[in-house]
């Protein structure tokens, strides 16, 4: 298996979205009523770097951290995966180690939330040595969603 990074093309961007997980799909969904389509575009926007994980050139998800204020260097991470990524997880877990600390290259810290449903992303979250709050409502629905926040130095 090849593995890669890449910026994401259009044609990346409609693969994800047309083989998004259901967990995401769900969040997304919880979280703004938005669809993996708005929320990668948005994101994209708003990143100042994005890229698409591969597999054997297939992207299996695109990922970024969004700028919430460059003035205190806080960022917003995100991701929208697929089911193929679900099938490479333990090569994606190893990986994924590397690229979030390469994040703080450019972040002080790190935050997001998670909704409480997803217990494989929360889960994937504290090994990354994510902080994660009780769950609160949050969304236009409340439903229940973790603050997760990393600092540089942890």
């Amino acid at each position: 298996m090849a593995y890669s990074v890449r910026t994401p093309t259009p044609d990346d961007i409609h693969r994800v979205c047309a083989n998004a997980r259901q967990s995401d799909i769900q969040e997304l969904w919880a979280a703004a009523k938005a669809t993996p389509y708005a929320t990668i575009t948005k994101g994209i926007k708003l990143s100042p770097e994005a890229y698409a994980g591969c597999i054997n050139g297939e992207p299996v998800c695109i990922f970024g951290v969004a700028s919430f204020s460059l003035l205190t260097g806080h960022g917003v991470p995100w991701m929208v995966g697929t089911d193929l990524l679900d099938l490479h997880a333990k090569n994606f877990i190893k990986g994924s180690r590397v690229i979030v600390d390469n994040m703080f290259a450019n972040w002080e810290l790190l935050e997001n939330w998670v909704d409480a449903r997803n217990t494989r992303a929360i889960r994937w979250l504290r090994w990354l040595g994510f902080e994660i709050d009780p769950a609160a409502p949050f969304g236009p629905f409340g439903q229940p969603f973790h603050h997760f926040v990393r600092r540089r130095d942890n």
